[in-house]
């Protein structure tokens, strides 16, 4: 609702300006889009995108993994305040909708070297935040495993930036406060999914980028509280509470859904030279809860020849689940059985999130057909402690 009200307030407040009576130059409209999916022969495994969703290739070929089509305007109302609107139309968005809105903010500019923004924005998370989806801005047909991984992804609030050159090269920092809410999909290996709303307050951050030359490192770090609420979850913790056992009531503690604390940091690196480019990044997820705390890294490289951009690339996923099973040793008979069910259920509910330790390889090629159009193929062999996978992905990226 307060993202639909922000809008509504730019629009009434560009239609107040005398420019908007005008030629209307105070206004640009930009577009990209994705039509690709991807195949891999397992059925008993869905390769989707994110948690975010649950829709993706599971023995077949999917057109829901990568298709996506946007667009943004950005309208610059006098020489100090602008806003910029941008929506996605994709079938794995968050919201279960069609439709969703990414970006939605007001932007001053305070003084040459500050600017404030507020409204709906990207969590800046990764290297490639700012063009997390629009796929023509880089050569690989999906983005690395880590991009579908984290537990936020946009959020409503405030935003300081400060840019300026320093030394030889260009730094922009920003630090933000604000708020949001989203869902997981939760899956359940041979049970399917479940939802997962989360609701972050206090999402506070800071993020800094320094260019120099050919050289480009970005790093972030964002801390939230984070409640987490499910009927999946809260009936297996009722259960369990209910059985009135010292042992099981001892260990829920770990399995609390209310005022968890997270940390989240990332660190990436891009070095172009020649015809030729390397990047890489690392992120560390930790939270106070069952969910599990998470590490991953990638590193990508491609060598440009005209037209054509082959590429490699290698990533790693671990995830450690904090899941001890209950130790019925010295009990009483009658007391084994419930323990073990607690067992049963716990570990669904620590397996509901991704708990993945997982291996990437990854092989592609990029072929522009114009300035405003890519055509990109790319192979994936994945390994994991569960299954191995091998992914065929295509894309057609285009821009407008």
């Amino acid at each position: 609702m307060k993202n639909k009200v922000l809008v509504v307030g730019a629009f009434l407040s560009l239609c107040s300006t005398s420019s908007f009576s005008g030629d209307m130059d105070f206004l640009s409209v930009n577009g990209y889009g994705t039509l690709g999916g991807a195949y891999q022969d397992n059925d008993q495994v869905l390769y989707r995108d994110s948690i975010h969703t649950d829709k993706g290739s599971q023995g077949d070929f999917s057109f829901d993994n990568y298709s996506i089509l946007g667009l943004q305007l950005d309208a610059q109302a006098t020489d100090k305040l602008s806003f910029t609107i941008q929506g996605i139309a994709s079938p794995t968005n968050s919201n279960d909708k069609v439709f969703k809105i990414t970006w939605a903010n007001a932007k001053y500019e305070l003084t040459d070297n500050f600017d404030i923004r507020a409204g709906l924005m990207v969590a800046p998370n990764f290297m490639s935040s700012d063009i997390l989806n629009v796929a023509y801005s880089y050569d690989t047909v999906r983005l690395p495993d880590m991009y579908g991984l984290t537990t936020i992804n946009d959020y409503q609030g405030v935003e300081l930036t400060y840019h300026n050159e320093i030394g030889e090269g260009y730094l922009i920092s920003s630090i933000l406060y604000g708020k949001t809410t989203d869902t997981i999909k939760a899956i359940v290996p041979g049970e399917g999914s479940f939802d997962v709303d989360l609701d972050a307050t206090n999402v506070s951050g800071v993020s800094l980028k320094y260019i120099l030359d050919d050289l480009t490192i970005k790093s972030s770090y964002i801390r939230s509280t984070i409640t987490v609420d499910s009927d999946n979850i809260t009936n297996i913790l009722s259960y369990l509470s209910t059985l009135n056992i010292p042992t099981i009531t001892a260990d829920l503690g770990v399995a609390n859904t209310r005022d968890i604390q997270s940390d989240y940091f990332n660190l990436g690196a891009r070095y172009n030279f020649e015809n030729s480019y390397v990047q890489g990044e690392y992120i560390q997820f930790k939270i106070d809860n069952f969910l599990p705390d998470l590490t991953s890294w990638n590193v990508t490289s491609g060598y440009n020849l005209g037209n054509w951009t082959p590429f490699v690339s290698y990533s790693e996923v671990e995830s450690k689940s904090k899941f001890t099973p209950i130790s019925t040793e010295g009990l009483p008979p009658q007391a084994t059985a419930p323990i073990n069910a607690a067992n049963q259920a716990l570990a669904q509910v620590y397996r509901g999130w991704l708990t993945v330790d997982m291996q990437k390889a990854s092989l592609g090629t990029r072929y522009d057909l114009n300035d405003n159009i890519a055509l990109k193929f790319q192979y994936d062999k994945q390994y994991s402690d569960e299954h191995d996978l091998e992914i065929f992905s295509t894309a057609l990226n285009f821009i407008f």
